[in-house]
C-alpha cells in the first residue's frame, strides 16, 4: 500500500498544471480496520453529586483515562507523542527528496479550540473512541477493554466523580454472524445425519459416517458439510454390499475400500480442481472468495482422507445390520407407476409454457431411474 500511494503521488506530482479553481489532488491510504468500533462516553455519576464540569475534566482523561485505554493489546494509539513527532510527518516523497509536515507548515503547540460538543441526555460528556490495529481480533479486544473499562471505573473516575458507559459498539454484528454461521452449521450436520440414517437405517452405521465430518474454517464447512459425506456416503456402501455377500467386518472393509477408493479419489480432485481457480484471481472477489474455497478444498481431502482410514477401521470393528430391505437408495424405486404419474402431472403444468421442453425432462428422470435399477440389480438387489 505504501509503495503504491508513492507511485500514485509521484504520478500526480508531475501534472504540470490543472485547471482553475482545482486544487491539486491529495492521496492517503485508508481501510476498513481504521475506522472507530467501540465508542464510550465520561459523564459525571447520577445527580452529578460533585457537581463537575466535564469540559474542565478534558486533560484529566487525556492524562489518565487514555493512556490506560491505549494499553489494551490490539488497539491502535492513532495519536503524537510529541510536537517534534508531529513535526517529522513525510508529507511527500519525490525520487530521494522527502517532504515532511515541517517544511510546508508552521506547527506550533497551544491551546485547543473546541470545535464539537457531546451531549446525552441533556448533559454534556466526553467522547472515546477506540480503533484496532489491522490484524487483530475485534472480539479479543472487546472483552479486553470492557476488563479494562470496569478497573478505571473503580480505581480512577468514581473517586472523582465520573463514570466511564459504553454507548455502543459494532463487535456485536461480527458475533452474530458467527453465531449465524455456526447454527447453519449445526443445521446442516443435523440433516446431513438424517439423510445418511434414512440411506443407510443403522445407527452405527450413521455414527461412523457423522465422524468423518471434518470441521475447519467455519464459512467454507456451512457450505461443504453435505459434501464432506459423499466420500463416506460411497465407502459405507461398498462395505455394507461386501458384508451382504458374506465376507466378514474386517474382510469386508478392506474390499470394500479397494474397490471404490479410485473413484472417491477422483472425484474429491475433481471437486477440488472446481474451486482451485479461485486462489489465483487477484480482484476483490479472489480476495473475498479465496478463505471459502480453502476451507472446502480441505473439508473434502480431509473427508477423503477420512473415508479411506478411519470409515473402514470403525466398521471393521464396530457391527451393524444393513440389510436390502431396510437400506433404501434413493435411486431404488419399488412402484415406476408414481413416477409417471408424477411426470405426468409436471407435463400438464409444463404445457401452458411451449418454451419449456417437458417431455426431455420426463425422459432424463425415467432413464436416470433405469440407470438406477440396472446398478442395483448388479449388485444383487431385487
Amino acid at each position: 500500500m505504501t509503495e503504491t500511494s508513492i507511485l500514485v503521488n509521484n504520478a500526480l506530482s508531475q501534472v504540470p498544471n490543472y485547471v482553475d479553481n482545482v486544487d491539486q489532488p491529495r492521496i492517503f491510504a485508508a481501510s476498513f480496520s481504521s475506522n472507530a468500533f467501540m465508542y464510550f462516553r465520561v459523564a459525571p455519576l447520577p445527580d452529578n453529586p460533585k457537581n463537575i464540569d466535564m469540559v474542565r475534566m478534558r486533560d484529566y482523561i487525556e492524562d489518565n483515562v487514555r493512556p490506560r485505554m491505549s494499553s489494551v493489546a490490539g488497539v491502535t494509539v492513532g495519536r503524537y507523542d510529541s510536537l517534534e513527532q508531529m513535526q517529522n510527518t513525510i508529507i511527500k516523497r519525490d525520487g530521494d527528496r522527502i517532504v515532511r509536515l515541517n517544511d510546508i507548515a508552521e506547527i506550533d503547540l497551544d491551546h485547543f479550540e473546541t470545535n464539537s460538543e457531546s451531549w446525552f441526555k441533556d448533559e454534556q460528556v466526553l467522547s472515546l473512541q477506540v480503533k484496532r490495529e489491522s490484524g487483530s481480533n475485534v472480539i479479543d479486544i472487546k472483552y479486553a477493554m470492557l476488563q479494562e473499562v470496569e478497573r478505571i471505573n473503580e480505581d480512577l473516575l468514581k473517586p472523582a466523580g465520573m463514570q466511564i458507559i459504553l454507548n455502543s459498539d459494532d463487535v456485536r454484528y461480527v458475533e452474530a454472524s458467527i453465531s449465524n454461521v455456526l447454527f447453519n452449521l449445526s443445521l446442516g450436520a443435523v440433516f446431513a445425519t438424517l439423510v445418511m440414517y434414512g440411506l443407510m437405517r443403522s445407527g452405527r452405521a450413521t455414527m461412523i459416517a457423522v465422524i468423518g465430518i471434518p470441521i475447519c474454517t467455519l464459512a467454507g464447512i456451512a457450505f461443504a458439510i453435505g459434501m464432506t459425506l459423499d466420500n463416506t456416503i460411497v465407502v459405507l456402501e461398498s462395505i455394507a454390499l461386501e458384508r451382504q455377500k458374506g465376507a466378514d467386518p474386517k474382510r469386508a472393509a478392506v474390499l470394500g475400500v479397494q474397490r471404490v477408493w479410485t473413484a472417491v479419489l477422483a472425484s474429491t480432485l475433481t471437486t477440488v480442481m472446481v474451486f482451485l481457480p479461485i486462489l489465483f484471481i487477484v480482484q476483490e472477489a479472489g480476495q473475498f472468495y479465496s478463505d471459502i474455497a480453502i476451507a472446502i478444498s480441505s473439508a473434502i481431502i480431509a473427508s477423503m482422507a477420512v473415508s479411506v482410514t478411519l470409515v473402514p477401521l470403525l466398521s471393521g470393528y464396530i457391527s451393524y445390520s444393513v440389510s436390502p430391505s431396510n437400506m433404501r437408495i434413493i435411486a431404488e424405486t419399488r412402484v415406476p407407476n408414481r413416477i409417471e404419474e408424477l411426470m405426468d402431472a409436471i407435463t400438464t403444468v409444463y404445457e401452458r409454457y411451449p418454451g419449456m421442453r417437458a417431455f426431455a425432462t420426463k425422459g432424463s428422470i425415467i432413464s436416470s431411474n433405469d440407470a438406477g435399477f440396472s446398478h442395483l440389480n448388479g449388485y444383487g438387489y431385487q
